[in-house]
């Protein structure tokens, strides 16, 4: 598919072939779903000011209704929602979130770490709305999953450090976020 670091031409080539594939078969939904995260995925490295958000957005909605492996939905129902609220839609955003949280871990294979992310998605969504108590819980649910979720606890530090009325104190946390940056993983 595309290697690791393609340049935005090659995201714009392979999006290209991929919506010849769906022209040939438009009822294949894997690749209207890779289409939607070629598009997105170029959409952020090109800045391209969101002009391939939409169509990144109607090929992920085409993928859902569909119908995508089980193995798949919870990962498509994340990439959608991050788009979402990249478009100014958290509210739409949480939504989505909460369908992927709701799966069967076992029975999809949502593993703990998709779940931190989803987790870390959803609290991102409510701080861009301003819900900073919704946004905290999240990150906390984050750290409980993944203790070394290095983004989760730098988003919770934003919270704390310009919230008074945030619910953790820094002094609990600067220990635990210390220790996550020997250790980051995302």
């Amino acid at each position: 598919m595309i290697a690791s670091g393609a340049g935005i031409e090659d995201l714009g080539n392979a999006a290209d072939m991929i919506r010849a594939k769906i022209r040939a078969n438009p009822e294949e939904s894997s690749h209207h779903a890779t289409l939607g995260f070629l598009l997105q995925t170029q959409d952020i490295q090109a800045h391209t000011g969101g002009t391939l958000q939409g169509e990144a957005l109607a090929a992920y909605r085409t993928a859902l209704r569909l119908g995508v492996r089980p193995v798949e939905k919870a990962m498509l129902l994340m990439n959608t929602g991050v788009l979402l609220t990249t478009m100014s839609r958290p509210a739409d955003a949480i939504e989505l979130f909460d369908e992927a949280l709701a799966l069967d871990p076992f029975a999809f294979s949502v593993s703990a770490g998709q779940r931190a992310k989803l987790l870390y998605y959803k609290g991102s969504a409510f701080n861009t709305m301003g819900r900073l108590r919704d946004a905290e819980a999240c990150f906390l649910a984050v750290l409980d999953l993944s203790p070394h979720f290095y983004k989760a606890y730098t988003s919770l530090a934003a919270i704390v450090k310009d919230d008074k009325a945030s619910t953790v104190k820094w002094s609990d946390l600067a220990p635990r976020t210390e220790a996550a940056l020997a250790n980051a993983t995302v």
